[in-house]
């Protein structure tokens, strides 16, 4: 009897040690739409950290999935959304974009967790994103993101920082831009919230002497501009700059070019501060401006 019992026992052990455990759960990524809920974990989808940015892509395309789509995420580490881009296969691989210059306003990022301690990341999403160059087609999506020990790449290039504070309001800078002809350099930072932030410079920044300029409504360069997007939601294949759909004012305050540094690669450092009136009405007091470019 006794020796019955222990080869049970041995039995039972060695059925328990051959059970397969589940893996650790380190990258999830949630999305709902269509009234069809998809997880993607661990290897299933591909998240990275790269000059102050996070990337999330993941794509069912494979049998294990009941959707057929690609997604991917870009929004900045204090969690701010730059575009979330859908493309879905079972609708005739129609691309759904969050909106160009105000995605917020359409798109949120609840309960937003970043640790730079162990790249840890968590947050949840939900909003509107719009078929590319057709508008009046949308789709709505949710979902949740849970991220460990997220992988950092090297940044290799100096990232651009624009921040402000615009009547008391943090400005958050989520994508930047540069233009310029032989006589005037525009460099503007784009919020999520449609807003952007122009610093415009008799030419390129890099060549501006250190020093302080003030200007007025009349001064064409060396100044800083706020505008505010008054356009409808809209999600461009190629994002256009169409002027009148932003709204500009008169300017007054002053720009500070503190550092040009060469080293570990050429940027340009320095402050702002100014008003913007309309009719000679004070809307907006940007204050706390600072810039490395």
């Amino acid at each position: 009897m006794k020796l019955t019992a222990s080869f049970f026992l041995a039995i039972l052990l060695l059925f328990a040690g051959c059970e397969k455990e589940e893996p650790a759960i380190s990258q999830l990524l949630e999305v709902e739409f269509d009234g069809k809920t998809t997880t993607f974990i661990n290897e299933d989808l591909s998240a990275n950290e790269n000059c102050g940015r996070i990337f999330i892509n993941a794509s069912a395309v494979t049998n294990k999935f009941n959707s057929s789509f690609h997604i991917s995420l870009d929004i900045t580490r204090d969690g701010h959304i730059n575009s979330m881009l859908l493309v879905d296969y079972a609708d005739k691989n129609q691309h759904y974009k969050t909106a160009n210059y105000n995605a917020a306003n359409v798109f949120s990022i609840r309960d937003y967790s970043y640790s730079p301690l162990d790249k840890s990341v968590t947050f949840e999403f939900d909003g509107t994103l719009y078929e590319a160059d057709n508008p009046l087609n949308t789709k709505a999506l949710k979902g949740k993101v849970r991220l460990q020990h997220l992988y950092e790449h090297p940044c290799s290039y100096w990232p651009e920082v624009v921040k402000a504070n615009i009547n008391s309001a943090p400005f958050h800078a989520v994508k930047h831009t540069g233009r310029g002809t032989t006589s005037i350099t525009n460099r503007t930072a784009y919020s999520d919230d449609g807003y952007r932030i122009s610093i415009v410079t008799a030419r390129e920044i890099k060549e501006m002497p250190v020093g302080s300029y003030h200007f007025a409504k009349e001064d064409a360069t060396n100044r800083v501009m706020l505008e505010k997007y008054l356009g409808s939601p809209n999600a461009n294949t190629y994002e256009p700059l169409w002027e009148q759909e932003w709204e500009s004012y008169d300017y007054e305050g002053v720009l500070h070019i503190l550092e040009q540094t060469a080293d570990p690669m050429p940027h340009t450092s320095g402050t702002f501060s100014f008003k913007a009136y309309q009719n000679n009405k004070l809307v907006y007091e940007v204050t706390g401006g600072k810039f490395s470019l």
